[in-house]
């Protein structure tokens, strides 16, 4: 997973324009707010400690994934790609939710923590934060971010 990640950061780079994407595995939580506490631990600030992230579906989740690799920017900041990165993009793209994919069941809570959270950066152009809660089972923590 670390290498797909590194590999959409790198086909991501552009002109005043960089994007940062993570995954923490999370396990021993048999509930949200065990989960909540780890991370609480983990990234430490303030912000963070104090909002419990909302509940969404699964189509906010793919949307809110497929917004950042479908953003383009402008003239001032953003992704010019030619055909041949396209296809690195749409491949390693396709890696990282077949990867989400397995940890996304019929009893799987999806939360997101709002803009304001301060989990685990701040972005600029777009930007996102879940966790994947399978009770008794390992959890994810997922982010995905652009900045300039």
């Amino acid at each position: 997973m670390k290498k797909n990640l590194k590999n959409l950061e790198r086909i991501m780079y552009g002109h005043n324009y960089e994007v940062h994407f993570g995954v923490e595995f999370i396990d021993n939580c048999e509930t949200l707010n065990e989960v909540c506490n780890k991370l609480c631990i983990k990234y430490a600030d303030t912000r963070f400690c104090e909002i419990q992230p909302e509940s969404i579906n699964e189509t906010f989740l793919w949307e809110s994934i497929r917004y950042g690799f479908a953003y383009r920017g402008d003239n001032a900041a953003g992704l010019v790609l030619n055909d041949e990165t396209e296809k690195k993009l749409l491949a390693e793209s396709k890696k990282y939710e077949s990867f989400l994919r397995q940890y996304l069941t019929n009893t799987t809570e999806i939360l997101r923590y709002a803009e304001d959270s301060g989990v685990p950066y701040m972005f600029v152009f777009w930007g996102y934060s879940f966790v994947l809660f399978n009770p008794n089972r390992e959890s994810l923590f997922i982010y995905g971010l652009s900045s300039d």
